[in-house]
């Protein structure tokens, strides 16, 4: 009996996961073993925890949804990024990203301009390399942190008018959007 109202409530579960955008699935799954563990060692014998469960879970993924393409593309201002205070001092033009709907982008670093492809996929986000600049020298300004930075992002969140690209060491570079010009 319980192994029927287990397998009842895990396929319920399967259902409401397959509703979830893409990158809410690998919580989807995480809750769906959690909810396994409760039932099989605590014998509830009700699914409307499983529900709490979900709506929480929706409510947690709607905050930070990855988003497509078309969302992100569009010019972006460097407003944070820690290791690189420079990037952000008084008197110095900011770095900003165009990201367009071609997987293109142009950009300046501080320094040089920038020129290269990136990818999108979920909340994956990569720049594709090799990236191109200018060679203007600029004494006194390290742009190859930020550079360096661009490349080691893996994925990507979007908040109102916030980009966030995320590094595997938990760095994150946030952007603003930038008026149409």
């Amino acid at each position: 009996m319980i192994a029927d109202k287990t397998r009842q409530a895990v396929s319920i579960l399967w259902w409401m996961s397959s509703l979830l955008p893409g990158g809410c699935k690998g919580k989807a799954r995480f809750v769906k073993d959690i909810f396994i563990f409760i039932y099989l060692h605590f014998h509830h014998r009700t699914h409307m925890k499983l529900i709490v469960v979900f709506f929480c879970l929706l409510v947690s993924c709607n905050a930070s949804r990855p988003v497509g393409l078309g969302q992100v593309t569009g010019r972006w201002e460097l407003t944070d990024f820690a290791p690189y205070p420079a990037a952000l001092a008084e008197g110095i033009a900011r770095p900003w990203l165009e990201l367009k709907e071609d997987s293109s982008l142009t950009g300046f670093s501080g320094c040089n301009q920038l020129m290269g492809k990136f990818w999108v996929k979920g909340d994956q986000f990569q720049v594709v390399e090799p990236l191109n600049m200018t060679r203007k020298a600029c004494p006194g300004y390290n742009e190859f942190l930020f550079i360096d930075a661009l490349k080691k992002v893996v994925r990507f969140n979007f908040r109102e008018k916030e980009l966030r690209l995320m590094m595997e060491n938990g760095l994150v570079m946030e952007f603003t959007r930038m008026p149409k010009q």
